[in-house]
């Protein structure tokens, strides 16, 4: 059945004023009102993807599935420096599974979209129990890299913990890569070949389970016997952040994965990227264009470790997108980093880009989305963060005695 949008909420649908105050004392009804404009359909996907590209038909996605406080706290400071960095507009935040997630949100005003588009991984079986639901939302993840570049669109996917301080489409080779991606290689300087990194799999290993009877690898939890295992090469490509152009190459890397989500049961999806990044480096399969990949220069995307790596070793960095992996305390070390500013967060941002949606929706030669469109808006710029986050790069330094700085960068060097 054709989706049916509603717009007579559109007119009295009015921003509240910024009043300063924290995160958990914010809260908006709304987006609730719009329940059913902010639910994505097999019939109404390419429209409302169409709005949100940019002109460049460049589009950020960001997946999640079911409702805890740190993924709605995650998600505000995720919003906010996108809203700093004059992106917000370009971003599709959904809602995987069966159950809508998107309410909690919108309770922030939080613009997120419940996917019904994605076919939910229909083949997993069910008696994967509370792990289906991680697998359904892996495979929706690649669900959408796939079509999304068949369609015709650039994606930059990213997971809601990472920190966008500036324009993150800005370190993008599209003429050289079809996809390029974060790593979590250890080092400050990414081999010049990412098959360099395989040769050195020791730094960058995913561990998983399986099944010894089956070979089948699951997570722990299962109630199959299991036993540890490494994957014995990978190419350090991390899920957290990727690239992805509208190329068939990329396409048909992004269906490869669906099919091994589809056949290897709770793999973890980064294991699970590895593996088929693998085949399509070697160009195992003559059928089709080998995948143009490479891992993303750590001074600009980088893991949060690696990133005060850098710090301590006073090297300068042109930092666009940090992600606080492989760390226990992502919120404690994002703080020590002045990187977490959800507090900056206000939910008359996210009624503005709803607004904005909506009029594109109804009209896309009205003057209104004609301003969502060029992102004529006040976008909060966070000097005081960034100021305080350049003071603690520059005590990383400090605090090292030039032997233990010349200790340190002997062990750093690549």
């Amino acid at each position: 059945m054709q989706h049916r949008w509603s717009f007579a909420a559109l007119i009295v649908l009015i921003s509240t004023q910024a009043t300063g105050a924290s995160f958990d004392d914010q809260a908006t009804t709304s987006l609730h009102d719009h329940a059913a404009d902010l639910e994505l359909t097999p019939d109404n996907w390419q429209q409302v993807v169409d709005i949100i590209a940019n002109d460049k038909r460049q589009i950020i996605i960001s997946t999640f599935q079911g409702v805890k406080p740190k993924i709605t706290e995650m998600t505000g400071n995720f919003m906010t420096w996108l809203h700093s960095a004059n992106v917000s507009n370009n971003v599709l935040f959904m809602s995987e599974g069966p159950e809508n997630s998107c309410p909690a949100l919108w309770e922030k005003g939080i613009p997120c979209w419940h996917d019904a588009a994605c076919p939910q991984g229909d083949q997993l079986p069910e008696q994967l129990g509370h792990y289906r639901n991680a697998q359904v939302h892996w495979y929706c993840k690649y669900w959408w890299g796939a079509t999304l570049t068949e369609a015709g669109y650039t994606v930059l996917f990213l997971d809601n913990d990472a920190v966008v301080v500036g324009d993150p489409f800005q370190g993008m080779q599209p003429d050289r890569y079809d996809l390029e991606a974060l790593s979590d290689w250890v080092q400050r300087t990414l081999p010049p070949d990412p098959m360099d990194t395989v040769r050195a799999a020791h730094e960058c290993i995913y561990t998983y389970l399986y099944d010894e009877d089956s070979g089948k690898q699951y997570l722990s939890g299962t109630s199959e016997p299991l036993s540890k295992a490494n994957h014995p090469i990978t190419p350090c490509f991390s899920t957290g952040m990727w690239f992805a152009q509208p190329r068939p190459a990329t396409t048909k890397f992004f269906r490869d994965l669906l099919q091994r989500v589809l056949e290897v049961h709770v793999e973890w999806d980064q294991a699970a990227a590895n593996e088929v990044l693998m085949g399509h480096l070697l160009n195992l399969n003559a059928n089709h264009d080998a995948l143009r990949f490479r891992l993303l220069p750590h001074d600009q995307y980088t893991n949060l470790r690696t990133y005060e790596q850098w710090a301590m070793a006073g090297q300068h960095t042109r930092e666009v997108v940090i992600h606080p992996c492989c760390t226990a305390d992502k919120v404690g070390d994002m703080r020590k980093a002045h990187l977490w500013q959800i507090d900056e967060w206000q939910a008359s941002w996210g009624e503005e880009i709803l607004t904005g949606f909506l009029a594109c929706l109804s009209d896309k030669w009205s003057d209104q989305c004609k301003t969502y469109r060029a992102h004529d808006v006040a976008p909060v710029h966070l000097h005081s963060a960034r100021k305080n986050h350049r003071a603690w790069k520059s005590s990383l330094v400090k605090e090292v005695s030039p032997k233990h700085l010349r200790h340190r960068l002997l062990q750093l060097r690549f």
